[in-house]
């Protein structure tokens, strides 16, 4: 992730930073209507920023080892009652949620067979100290391929939420406009399993200290997120 400091500098500075993340998902209850209850489940992470230390980006990692979050599926394909997993916060060390960034890449299902061209779309909820946020997502089949006599189809997606929340640290971080993103997903259907996917954000965040006593001006903040299936 990169966050340039100041959006309207000539020379604005960039912070870097790199967080890579094994998790595990899996069906925590199957309902007699066909949906599911999953979880998601960090299993080893890794962490580096410019302006963290050795020592720092370890109490991350095992601070964000904590998080996880459980979600229900419908036959249909919706996510819904998405459930993160209280944590007391690290005021100290970190803001970083993985849940919200896990969130942002996890591909919906279509409630239908698909073809190439086809295209559906979703938006997911969950709620987090009384607020609803959103995401919006759009997919669309741009290749259907065979290759080891296995199946496999690539999918555009795209996202699009606001950021409207207060993080621990008193931080309100806020965008007048919608964050975007776009990316690709390889899926392989003869074994029902996600392979690989991509997503690129980018998008304009307002951030104030509450009570607001100083104002850092809009960033620009740009995240490649990736995953990819152990199968």
């Amino acid at each position: 992730m990169k966050v340039i400091t100041s959006e309207d500098s000539t020379q604005p500075s960039v912070l870097n930073s790199l967080l890579k993340a094994r998790v595990k998902s899996s069906l925590v209850m199957a309902y007699d209507d066909g949906s599911g209850r999953y979880q998601i489940l960090p299993d080893s992470i890794y962490y580096t920023s410019d302006e963290k230390s050795v020592e720092e980006c370890n109490h991350i990692e095992r601070y964000l080892l904590q998080q996880e979050f459980q979600f229900k599926m419908n036959t249909a394909g919706e996510m819904h009652d998405v459930s993160l997993t209280e944590m007391v916060p690290d005021l100290e060390h970190t803001d970083i949620d993985l849940r919200r960034l896990l969130l942002k890449i996890q591909p919906v299902l279509p409630a239908a067979p698909v073809y190439m061209g086809y295209t559906w779309e979703r938006q997911h909820y969950f709620t987090e100290d009384e607020k609803k946020s959103f995401i919006y997502k759009w997919f669309e089949i741009n290749d259907v391929y065979d290759r080891n006599q296995q199946k496999f189809v690539r999918i555009r997606m795209n996202v699009k939420y606001k950021v409207d929340e207060l993080s621990e640290k008193q931080i309100k971080l806020t965008s007048d406009d919608f964050i975007l993103g776009s990316g690709e997903i390889l899926f392989n259907a003869t074994a029902g399993v996600i392979v690989k996917a991509n997503l690129d954000v980018s998008g304009v965040i307002q951030i104030n200290s509450m009570p607001q006593t100083s104002n850092l001006g809009p960033m620009r903040v740009l995240q490649s997120i990736s995953m990819e299936s152990d199968f």
